[in-house]
């Protein structure tokens, strides 16, 4: 069965210090400076919060100093609103309810309009039915108003404003004064059957007899099918909305309240015990979240003079509430309540926190993220990035080497799963960054180049742009190295590409001492270049016929970048290869120093050492 649901429109100004009994959705005082503005942000229905007001359109309304009273309804606190003249809406959004499971709903303001109104009929308030608050279409219950020569009139439409299903009211209001106007919806069970109803000037009590309503009953034949039966019923109600026009100048409005019951309008006496519930915080941004991150946020909640429990619930299926419910009793203390997030689904998202209890004003908390894809490791990251997309690396990685390129400075990270290329970019530095440095939680993008159809590389290799600061967890960690051949490195570009490799037995082509350039390397039949930048300190060393290196691989063709001496080792400099040519592990060799002390080969030292196999005498240098 369909229940009846009653929306009163109300622009008011919210007290502070003052709590309304029941639900409240909506309450509006104002607290702007008079240079502030309304609202900064254009309407966008995927990202609204239900704590700001949003326009669409040119910026109309101007904030007055002072506020509006009523007797009972507001006390005047904060300033007011006051329309320009020029066309613009002004939106907010409150917790979306269910018509059918509320029946009533209320919005009421006040306002005061000035001679400075046209002739023109339009409506300055209304309600939306959906989330697309932008769209004139979805507003309902739209409170009218027009300039009738010695005084305006005020109407009530279901939806569009046609004159055929728009009353107005008989009375003639005088301009500059204050009036308290309430715009109810009816959700009366049936089809396109509702109802709405308008109230001028009601005062503290039971509900009056309407000033005027605009319902099936009143619309005859024409009206009937041109009118209210015809429109749309709404199914739930999510906002409000203030219509800016060029024919309603310099009218003031204040006091915004959205209730779900009549007597929710109204400031309680001193007499009255107010169940009250209170946050502690009620607006929490977690800005970005890698997929599976959990997060945690917390905050108290207080309740006083309640009957009933507190429920707190949400309909966002990636968050989890502990506790769910507060008795009465604790409440009075405040109890700690901690919400999990669990991010899967990619993109901006927002959960509400309903906190309700029997006969007391609802809180809402509204916890925002964006949630992007995430990898355990570096491999993992290769797996998943997309073109232009962040991705968070959620594994620890430690910085192997560091060059510039241009206008952009590169870290080769490296973890156990494989390596990359960062770059600097989106505001943040790499430039604090050392060798050496173990850093974790990154955020990164996959660039593309300026087609947009290809990633960015660095020397063939991937590099992706770090979209937070990096945190150094540790620092002097020396990741082990991948031990792997030249074939490994050219085989294998996505996984050695930027790591520190190793490579055991390796021949130097070019001899003499080293500079500041590229030098050939061999090992089996396969032949790759290690590069030397200035200021390396191995510079003006021998460079030996064979060695043992550990560098990091800079290239997609596999050029190895030496980072310092130390990671030359086993260097042999004869230039005959005499450990080609004897077998060093043989048993019918001998080995002497260079003063003739003969010594096991199991306690070679760097140094000089004459090698004797049979007849045969060479010399070595071990460095």
């Amino acid at each position: 069965m369909k229940r009846i649901f009653t929306f009163i429109f109300m622009s008011a100004f919210a007290l502070a210090g003052i709590t309304i009994n029941a639900e409240v959705l909506l309450q509006e005082s104002f607290q702007i400076a008079t240079d502030g503005a309304l609202a900064t942000e254009t309407y966008d229905a995927n990202s609204a919060n239900l704590t700001n007001w949003y326009k669409n359109g040119s910026k109309e309304f101007a904030i007055a100093e002072g506020s509006l009273n009523y007797d009972n309804y507001s006390q005047g606190a904060g300033n007011m609103l006051q329309w320009g003249g020029s066309t613009g809406k002004a939106m907010k959004r409150f917790a979306e309810k269910k018509m059918s499971s509320i029946g009533s709903i209320y919005a009421a303001a006040l306002i005061k309009p000035t001679s400075d109104l046209t002739t023109t009929k339009n409506y300055f308030l209304a309600l939306s039915k959906t989330e697309a608050m932008q769209t004139a279409g979805n507003h309902v219950a739209r409170v009218h108003i027009y300039n009738d020569g010695e005084g305006f009139r005020l109407g009530i439409a279901k939806c569009t404003d046609g004159s055929n299903y728009l009353r107005y009211t008989p009375t003639l209001y005088s301009f500059d004064k204050t009036y308290l106007i309430v715009a109810e919806y009816k959700y009366v069970d049936g089809d396109k059957n509702d109802e709405v109803l308008l109230y001028v000037n009601p005062v503290k009590g039971n509900k009056p007899a309407a000033t005027v309503t605009c319902v099936q009953d009143t619309l005859t034949g024409a009206e009937v099918q041109q009118g209210a039966k015809k429109s749309e019923d709404a199914v739930n109600m999510c906002g409000i909305v203030l219509n800016g026009t060029a024919t309603i100048k310099n009218m003031l409005i204040d006091e915004i309240k959205v209730c779900t019951e009549w007597n929710n309008l109204w400031t309680a006496s001193s007499d009255d015990k107010i169940p009250t519930i209170e946050v502690s915080a009620a607006q929490h941004n977690l800005g970005i979240l890698g997929q599976g991150e959990q997060k945690q946020v917390k905050f108290t909640v207080t309740g006083k003079d309640l009957s009933k429990k507190i429920e707190l619930t949400s309909a966002h299926s990636e968050v989890s509430i502990s506790p769910a419910e507060i008795s009465a009793a604790a409440a009075v203390s405040g109890v700690e309540v901690t919400v999990t997030i669990n991010p899967n689904t990619p993109g901006a998202q927002n959960a509400a926190i309903e906190i309700s209890s029997e006969g007391a004003t609802s809180q809402s908390v509204n916890i925002a993220w964006n949630t992007i894809l995430a990898a355990n490791n570096i491999a993992e990251l290769r797996e998943k990035a997309q073109l232009d997309q962040i991705v968070r690396l959620l594994g620890n990685s430690v910085v192997v080497y560091k060059f510039n390129d241009f206008e952009y400075e590169y870290a080769c990270v490296q973890d156990e799963s494989g390596a990359i290329i960062l770059s600097n970019g989106a505001g943040f530095e790499l430039s604090s960054l050392q060798i050496g440095d173990q850093i974790g939680n990154l955020d990164v993008l996959l660039r593309s180049n300026d087609d947009a159809t290809q990633q960015v590389k660095v020397n063939g290799l991937t590099a992706v742009m770090i979209f937070n600061a990096p945190q150094v967890i540790a620092q002097n960690v020396e990741p082990e190295p991948f031990a792997v051949s030249i074939q490994d490195i050219k085989t294998y570009t996505d996984k050695y590409g930027a790591a520190l490799v190793k490579l055991t037995g390796v021949e130097f082509v070019e001899q003499g001492t080293f500079t500041s350039a590229n030098y050939t390397i061999k090992q089996n039949s396969q032949e790759t270049s290690i590069s030397i930048s200035s200021g390396c300190d191995i510079i003006g060393e021998d460079i030996p016929k064979k060695a043992d290196l550990v560098g990091v691989v800079r290239s997609s063709a596999g050029m190895i970048q030496l980072r310092k001496s130390a990671d030359l080792t086993n260097r042999i400099n004869d230039v005959d290869t005499a450990l080609d040519q004897l077998t060093i592990d043989s048993d019918n060799i001998e080995i002497y120093t260079i003063l003739g002390n003969r010594i096991s080969k199991d306690n070679l030292q760097s140094g000089a050492y004459i090698i004797k196999s049979g007849k045969e005498t060479k010399k070595i240098i071990i460095k």
